[in-house]
């Protein structure tokens, strides 16, 4: 197993500046091509996925439909969730 060092203040910091540019790509990359992601809205949008998005590719596609749907993006702030 791979131990990685991670700044999990800066990590937080560039997937909230990425997200909020609209970046899924620099979204996408801080995420294992296996990823697992879960989602009330994913629920919502796509009730057959039971909120549940499997792999990197599928994660892209919910996201590039989500993030055209501006009712339902959010924009996070600059220090929102992060703690020093």
């Amino acid at each position: 197993m791979r131990v990685v060092e991670l700044d999990t203040t800066e990590f937080s910091r560039q997937w909230v500046q990425a997200w909020n540019a609209h970046d899924v790509a620099a979204v996408l990359a801080h995420f294992h091509d296996d990823v697992l992601f879960t989602s009330p809205v994913a629920a919502e949008m796509y009730p057959e996925t039971s909120g549940v998005i499997r792999g990197k590719a599928a994660l892209r596609r919910y996201w590039t439909g989500s993030s055209a749907d501006t009712t339902r993006r959010q924009r996070l702030s600059s220090g929102a969730g992060l703690r020093g």
